[in-house]
């Protein structure tokens, strides 16, 4: 931004453009940089130039860690299969390898046995990651129904041209 123009003057009067350096031109991960701006190639009839740094921050980007969705036949227990989150909002070539700390898991799946869907929700805890911060997010545990078989008792007769009428089990 240039500022302190006169009268009805603007940036036409100016030739030239500022450059800029400092640690903001190559600042990548979270943090405060330094934006040095440089007048050396500006020029006006009624003006000189003076720099004034600016500054860059960087700040944390939101991590999305959602449950797996989970499903098992219905056998009155409570699911043990174990679970795992799902992370979203990785930049660059950061993955899970950036992330310190330990996920848990909450919700009415946890006691869950009969069925139906049963909510799984993340608890943040204390998990960190030095340029990201953490949403938690929900998901589903499908409890399905379980199969029965229904298998008619073998039976026998000698021939007597009649139905049999011995009743069925």
């Amino acid at each position: 931004t240039i500022t302190g123009y006169f009268g009805s003057d603007t940036g036409s009067v100016i030739t030239g453009v500022p450059t800029y350096s400092g640690t903001a031109t190559s600042g990548t991960v979270v943090g405060s940089y330094t934006i040095t701006s440089g007048v050396g190639g500006m020029s006006a009839a009624n003006y000189t130039f003076a720099s004034a740094s600016g500054n860059l921050t960087i700040t944390k980007a939101v991590l999305v860690a959602t449950p797996d969705a989970k499903t098992k036949v219905y056998n009155s227990a409570i699911y043990s299969g174990g679970y795992s989150t799902t992370y979203t909002g990785f930049f660059g070539s950061d993955t899970t390898s950036v992330i310190s700390g330990t996920i848990t898991y909450t919700g009415a799946a946890m006691a869950a046995t009969n069925v139906g869907s049963h909510t799984i929700t993340t608890v943040i805890g204390n998990l960190t990651a030095s340029n990201y911060t953490f949403q938690a997010a929900d998901n589903t545990l499908s409890i399905t129904k379980a199969t029965i078989t229904v298998t008619a008792v073998a039976k026998s007769k000698t021939y007597d041209s009649l139905i049999y009428s011995g009743g069925y089990t």
